[in-house]
């Protein structure tokens, strides 16, 4: 029952990996200065798509003698773990749509917050230091570093 499971899931983030791959080519992946816009989902994008291929295929072709070892972990526990996965992927979801028209400053504190204070259960202080430091570090990454400019969406001062 586990590999059926198994399979499904990966099944569900391989259809996942291939549109955010379709959706990333239709952006400019690179130009005569290096990674553009579209370059960073594509490469999430790969590296989903061959996890999740890997995944299908070991769920797959998993022996039936060979029993999986399943841990302690609950029903409750479970359902949790469910929830986490559904939250971050609505959120991630949400962020992939929103970027473009609110820009990468506002949707980034509406992604990153909520997953590290609500998601995760970090206390406010975690959450304002890894969400401000993240934000922080991607922006100097992407623009001072690689050189790509960010969406600014409606916000026009930064």
């Amino acid at each position: 029952m586990s590999n059926k499971k198994e399979a499904l899931s990966s099944a569900f983030l391989l259809i996942f990996g291939l549109f955010l791959a379709f959706k990333s080519v239709q952006l400019s992946v690179w130009s005569k200065f290096g990674p553009d816009e579209g370059f960073f989902p594509l490469a999430v994008a790969i590296i989903m798509i061959g996890l999740s291929l890997f995944l299908c295929v070991k769920a797959l072709f998993l022996a039936r003698g060979q029993e999986r070892e399943e841990g302690p972990e609950g029903q409750g526990e479970k359902r949790i773990a469910f929830l986490k996965i559904a939250a971050y992927t609505v959120l991630m979801l949400v962020y992939g749509l929103l970027m473009e028209r609110v820009g990468f400053l506002i949707t980034s504190v509406l992604f990153i917050f909520p997953i590290v204070k609500f998601v995760e259960g970090q206390t406010w202080k975690t959450t304002f230091l890894v969400g401000l430091g993240s934000i922080l570090i991607s922006y100097i990454l992407f623009v001072y570093f690689l050189g790509v400019p960010l969406p600014r969406g409606f916000v026009k001062w930064w």
